[in-house]
């Protein structure tokens, strides 16, 4: 089990109303995916916020270019 210091990706607040904060190192953000709990593709990520309000409350993943897969949830 990594540590949150070891993580190089951070993600805030997680639960989340209405935007995402992310932060982490370039290469690892580039091509990011938002996607939803099916593994549908709800947006790509562009930049450090991610504007939840379009999408409905749950459970969604922020897919990084290293192939890690890292937990979003949504609350209203």
């Amino acid at each position: 089990i990594e540590s949150a210091e070891s993580d190089p990706v951070r993600l805030y607040p997680n639960p989340a109303r209405t935007h995402l904060s992310i932060e982490g190192p370039e290469n690892l953000l580039e091509g990011a995916m938002l996607t939803d709990n099916q593994g549908r593709t709800v947006a790509p990520v562009e930049g450090t916020e991610i504007d939840l309000t379009p999408y409905a409350p749950g459970l969604y993943f922020l897919h990084l270019a290293n192939g890690q897969n890292k937990p979003v949830v949504i609350v209203r």
